[in-house]
């Protein structure tokens, strides 16, 4: 970097530079679903009131803002939160978008999972066995993140969307998971672009009894049975939209909420 860089002189005096300038970018509010911040509670902060119908376990601190606990036990005790958000309203008929701030206790989780508006799976690493349709983000076993569609009926028909390995332990990370008329998916890692899918055989949408989850999959509703795929660590804000949000718009939110 060139001396300029870090500051300039003014009036005989060295004046340094702002490092790391808070951004003057605001989040996107068109089309918004809900937005979860995680100040001292789970609530919905926009005008839609989609405030949680459950939550188990979950412990709050500010953090920039707010953060959510999860304790990642692999049991009755583990931390959940239900937002009572459908499965179906969620999906939007193909085209959404989910974005959440995380930082996990561990590297290389086995399926971890952030978001979740899918009722099983069979195999927690592949992802395998979606019996009510919905899509998921969650940390793969190979130091990666994973957006994964789904649709119902059976073992149905599934696709994903893996980010390169990254080491994100102990350090907090934004995915970004959008798709666009049930065909074109990507997923983003701090509002950059990191892989794309555009097969068309395989959607979102979901039965209504299916809610979207924080912290594992909508397994008894998460009200809450034993379940495996626990996210540990903290979660941050979370958006949901009606809408597929466009690369720029991606990066403001990143900005917006860094």
């Amino acid at each position: 970097l060139l001396p300029n860089e870090f500051g300039e002189l003014k009036q005989g005096i060295w004046v340094p530079k702002q490092v790391n300038k808070p951004s003057t970018d605001t989040l996107i509010t068109s089309n918004l679903l809900a937005n979860y911040q995680f100040v001292q509670n789970s609530d919905d902060s926009s005008s839609n009131s989609n405030d949680p119908t459950y939550e188990n376990n979950v412990t709050y601190k500010q953090n920039n803002g707010g953060a959510a606990y999860f304790n990642g036990l692999e049991n009755s005790n583990a931390s959940t939160i239900n937002t009572g958000i459908s499965s179906t309203t969620a999906a939007n008929s193909g085209t959404f978008t989910w974005s959440i701030w995380f930082n996990s206790n561990t590297y290389g989780g086995t399926s971890d999972i952030l978001i979740s508006s899918t009722d099983d799976l069979d195999g927690t690493a592949g992802m395998s066995g979606y019996s009510g349709g919905g899509a998921m983000l969650y940390l793969g076993s190979s130091t990666t993140v994973v957006g994964v569609f789904g649709t119902g009926g059976g073992s149905g028909t599934r696709g994903s969307v893996t980010s390169p390995s990254f080491n994100y332990e102990g350090i907090w990370t934004q995915a970004t998971l959008v798709q666009s008329n049930g065909n074109f998916k990507k997923l983003y890692i701090n509002g950059s672009l990191v892989g794309t899918d555009t097969n068309s055989y395989y959607t979102t949408s979901g039965p209504s009894s299916r809610k979207v989850i924080f912290g594992t999959y909508d397994f008894i509703n998460a009200n809450t049975g034993y379940t495996n795929s626990t996210f540990g660590g903290y979660l941050g804000e979370a958006q949901f939209y009606t809408s597929a949000l466009t690369d720029a718009e991606v990066l403001q939110n990143y900005n917006a909420t860094k």
